[in-house]
């Protein structure tokens, strides 16, 4: 629903003038969206590496920390569906593919949970659109490396169920 909102702002109110220093500047609603989108993409984890310190966390903050990681899933969403309505080019869409995918060199695997959730979260949402002739061989490397990520002992189980599940999905789409 927001993104379609969206995509209706951008139809019916594409530019509009912000203040910046002495004179106007006329802006693009849909490019400030797109910046908003990256910067939440990029920062994903910022919020949640602050209640990830290894130490207990008190009943207020174990739910600051779920609400920080609902938004962070929230945000993937809406970046999948304005990728479902064409606001978001498909090359975007397949960057913060490969940016989830990307196995980090100083952390574990047992590390990436939040990245392979958002990944789960961005291939139910947009993943059959980007499944197409084109874009085969990046989709099968994709599935190859969350097929392999799906047998990691070192993932908790429930990543690794529902790397499972969204390639059950794609199975299910493909037939």
């Amino acid at each position: 629903m927001y993104a379609q909102l969206c995509r209706r702002l951008c139809e019916e109110a594409p530019n509009f003038r912000l203040e910046q220093g002495s004179g106007n500047c006329v802006s693009s609603f849909r490019h400030l969206l797109l910046n908003k989108c990256r910067d939440e993409f990029e920062n994903r984890a910022r919020a949640q590496a602050m209640y990830d310190n290894g130490r207990t966390l008190n009943a207020e903050e174990q739910e600051q920390a779920h609400i920080a990681k609902q938004k962070m899933l929230g945000n993937i969403k809406f970046i999948g569906e304005l990728g479902k309505l064409d606001m978001l080019h498909e090359t975007i869409l397949h960057q913060c593919i490969k940016q989830l995918l990307e196995k980090k060199r100083t952390t574990g695997v047992s590390d990436m949970s939040e990245d392979l959730e958002c990944l789960c979260q961005i291939m139910k949402t947009v993943g059959r659109r980007l499944d197409t002739d084109k874009a085969r061989g990046w989709m099968e490397q994709y599935f190859e490396r969350i097929r392999q990520f799906s047998y990691n002992p070192e993932l908790p189980a429930r990543i690794r169920f529902m790397l499972q599940d969204v390639m059950e999905l794609r199975d299910q789409q493909v037939r």
